[in-house]
């Protein structure tokens, strides 16, 4: 009896311990609850969350078309405020230059506009800036491999702890960073928006550079179709050309931002230029500067 006795009289005193450490274990529970409420995740990670690749057999990575295009009607407020934080957009790009990091955003985003209005295509070679006009042209070069591409630069971000550029998927698989997400980067523009009367441009459906008007001084005349940052890319597109239209091509190195240009040519008149333009256009050849040598800028590649 005895013995009995004692075991009813611990399991009274055990009882209530027990009460207390499922009541305790219940506060805390609804403690972390009620600091989860309180505290809601970043809106900068529900922006990026659920983003992913695309396909990298629709990866272009060779007509990226180098020029100095009039800014663009939206995106380029003086100033603007992203989840709290105020940016200052510049007013021009000429000699910009900045290192940091690089991550890349895909398909969330494709198909969606971007800050300048053009359609995100995330198989093209273009990126966010935060400050930089929409659109500019930058040469993006990672630090470790010295890998380097051009991108055209149409849209806004990325807003992520200390990210300095945001690139396209095609971009980011350009320069071999897929797997990594981030890697550091040089931005360096090569275009300032500062064009000249005579090659003021005015924007064709469907081109991805701009038309300009032909120059009315007497001599040859030389249409540029592309200007690239790696010769083998303006090879590439001789040959396409050639191919496409029989026009002569000829590549031509522009010392000043170093971009090796296409250019179909000489054109011995207007009559000779505008039939030059038809045979493009009908190859799918869109983006066209006419110019009036190949010697004003540039130095001829033999």
């Amino acid at each position: 009896m005895s013995t009995k006795g004692t075991f009813r009289s611990r399991k009274l005193r055990i009882a209530p311990l027990r009460v207390a450490l499922t009541l305790l274990a219940l506060c805390l529970s609804l403690s972390m609850s009620a600091c989860a409420a309180l505290t809601p995740e970043p809106a900068w990670k529900n922006a990026v969350e659920g983003d992913g690749p695309g396909n990298l057999a629709l990866v272009d990575q060779h007509f990226v078309q180098v020029s100095n295009l009039p800014k663009s009607r939206s995106g380029n407020r003086s100033g603007y405020e992203v989840f709290g934080q105020r940016y200052e957009v510049l007013d021009s790009a000429k000699g910009f230059t900045q290192t940091g990091v690089a991550s890349w955003y895909g398909s969330k985003f494709h198909g969606r506009a971007t800050a300048s209005g053009e359609i995100y295509d995330m198989h093209l070679l273009t990126a966010a800036h935060k400050n930089l006009p929409l659109p500019t042209f930058a040469r993006v070069t990672r630090v470790d491999n010295g890998r380097s591409i051009v991108v055209k630069i149409n849209d806004r971000g990325p807003f992520v702890g200390d990210r300095i550029i945001d690139l396209s998927f095609g971009a980011a698989a350009a320069l071999d960073m897929l797997e990594s997400g981030k890697a550091e980067v040089v931005v360096e523009a090569i275009s300032d928006h500062d064009t000249t009367p005579q090659m003021a441009s005015t924007s064709t459906e469907g081109s991805r550079a701009s038309v300009a008007a032909a120059p009315q001084q007497q001599g040859y005349r030389f249409v540029q179709v592309g200007a690239f940052s790696e010769s083998a890319n303006a090879q590439a597109l001789i040959e396409r050309v050639d191919g496409a239209t029989g026009l002569p091509a000829q590549m031509d190195f522009e010392s000043t931002r170093e971009l090796y240009r296409v250019m179909v040519g000489p054109l011995a008149d207007s009559d000779s230029v505008d039939a030059a333009l038809q045979r493009l256009s009908l190859s799918g050849i869109q983006g066209y500067e006419v110019q009036k040598s190949t010697h004003e800028r540039g130095v001829p590649v033999q």
